[in-house]
């Protein structure tokens, strides 16, 4: 929770600016994430396929 208030504690709304740049920042971040994921799982995936099948053509 962030208070944007002077007194410690106290809860003050938020002005719609800063709410939306709060919003736009974790849809950035959820979205650089999600994709950063995404590669991580193909390469490792991809690296797997290819350990596999060599190993297969070896036996």
């Amino acid at each position: 929770m962030i208070y944007y208030g002077v007194l410690p504690g106290v809860d003050v709304k938020p002005p719609g600016m800063a709410l939306g740049a709060q919003v736009c920042f974790r849809g950035m971040l959820a979205y650089v994430v999600g994709t950063w994921c995404l590669g991580v799982c193909l390469v490792g995936l991809a690296c797997l396929s290819i350990l596999v099948g060599s190993r297969w053509l070896t036996t």
